[in-house]
């Protein structure tokens, strides 16, 4: 991988897109995005890319340094926990050091919860149980933690329906380009997340064939409407169909 042109192929192979959609993605031909292969990401689009395929600036123009934005490398299909880490998640936190968890349990059962009348309850004695490194990588605090199931076809090929997945609670302030569930017109949502200039939000889906994006007013996104109830830290997928 030489040039940003020939990375970009690589991670739209990795998150399994075709130049033809992510150009219709980005409202641009296919031959843009051609050109990017061979010339390389123009200057002017490379924070964009690269905050899209959940990588950084730096790692698409130049190859060095580390690629992911997150303690989970990326993969489009599932994240795997990179333990011992530094944190870079959005809420920038520092890991406990490794004596702060060393003699504590190696696991940590986080309490699923279920949508009900666009508020959520937590669902008795359903648990998923996660790596506490995994947490103290991300910088996230167990008491702020809750999983969930998701609900829709919208983040395929990244989550399928009903793969479960885990939010923290004390995050709700939006870092553009971040997954978040939310409630949204009653329902349970998971989407990629940008502020608009007049106050408003881009909800933004992996699926973005079958779930176009939807730009909201400030008044749309206000809590009357639109509920953030916590970033996505972290995702499990599984095979929809079991080989003959």
């Amino acid at each position: 991988m030489n040039t940003s042109g020939d990375r970009l192929r690589i991670l739209l192979k990795e998150c399994n897109l075709s130049a033809a959609d992510f150009a219709a993605h980005r409202n641009v031909t296919s031959q843009h995005i051609n050109n990017w292969f061979t010339r390389g990401v123009p200057a002017a689009r490379m924070d964009e890319i690269a905050e899209l395929l959940s990588v950084r600036s730096h790692w698409l123009r130049h190859g060095k340094g580390p690629k992911y934005t997150s303690p989970f490398a990326v993969d489009c299909n599932y994240p795997t926990a990179a333990p011992y880490r530094t944190a870079h998640s959005p809420c920038a936190a520092v890991p406990p050091s490794i004596e702060h968890f060393a003699s504590q349990p190696d696991d940590i059962l986080i309490p699923f919860h279920v949508p009900h009348e666009s508020h959520l309850l937590h669902r008795q004695n359903t648990h998923l149980r996660l790596p506490r490194i995994a947490l103290a990588s991300a910088g996230v605090s167990a008491e702020h933690s809750c999983a969930l199931l998701m609900p829709d076809h919208s983040m395929l090929d990244r989550l399928h329906p009903g793969s479960a997945l885990t939010i923290d609670r004390s995050l709700t302030h939006i870092v553009d380009g971040q997954p978040y569930a939310m409630m949204f017109q009653g329902e349970l949502h998971v989407r990629y997340l940008y502020r608009l200039p007049d106050g408003g939000l881009r909800l933004r889906s992996q699926n973005f064939i079958d779930y176009p994006d939807q730009s909201l007013t400030a008044r749309e996104s206000g809590p009357r409407h639109l509920e953030v109830l916590g970033w996505m830290f972290w995702h499990g997928t599984f095979s929809t169909k079991r080989p003959l």
